[in-house]
């Protein structure tokens, strides 16, 4: 997945590399936030032939309406997506309850896939996911991150579609580190 962090990248470079096969852009972040590089991301791993996706980094604080509004008024439709649309929880809140999280984001994956009719991609890491999610969000697949040797331990049986495996990768074209993952089980791009 990329972001402004990897700055300016050179898509022709990274559509050299065969083992390069998606891409999720980040496009939003909490009520407010738009990543300034995404439409940018978006449209040229399109143009060089990189199926691609769109994620919102989800704010257990912040209203889940307005976040979709935020998510939605970026892009309107998926008419120019390839992949389903990733929802990044990483964070509880030092305030927010457990329950409260689970409500909240309960509420805006529910208003995400009724605006586009699909259920989003939940993304988080392997120790989040145990201890917050596990057994609460089991219609959904996820993308799970864990930085070390060895598949992601969860509890209960998700449905574990990716696994984000570094955040430190490297990838002609880009500079700088870049998270990389890849499809797990019996799980495609398709």
């Amino acid at each position: 997945d990329v972001s402004h962090y990897q700055s300016r990248i050179n898509w022709n470079a990274v559509a050299e590399n065969r083992d390069v096969n998606y891409v999720y852009i980040k496009v939003t972040e909490n009520a407010g936030y738009v990543d300034p590089t995404f439409r940018t991301n978006l449209r040229e791993a399109r143009r060089v032939g990189i199926p691609a996706g769109c994620y919102h980094f989800f704010s257990p604080t912040a209203s889940p309406l307005a976040q979709l509004k935020n998510l939605t008024s970026e892009v309107p439709n998926l008419n120019d997506h390839d992949l389903i649309p990733m929802i990044d929880v990483e964070v509880k809140g030092k305030k927010t309850s457990a329950e409260e999280l689970r409500r909240r984001l309960r509420q805006f994956l529910k208003g995400v896939e009724d605006y586009y009719g699909v259920k989003p991609l939940i993304y988080t890491g392997q120790n989040f996911y145990n201890k917050y999610l596990a057994g609460h969000f089991d219609s959904y697949m996820f993308m799970i991150a864990k930085y070390s040797d060895g598949e992601p331990e969860l509890h209960g049986n998700p449905k574990f579609a990716m696994w984000q495996f570094t955040a430190s990768g490297r990838i002609k074209g880009i500079s700088g580190s870049v998270d990389c993952s890849c499809f797990m089980d019996n799980y495609s791009l398709r």
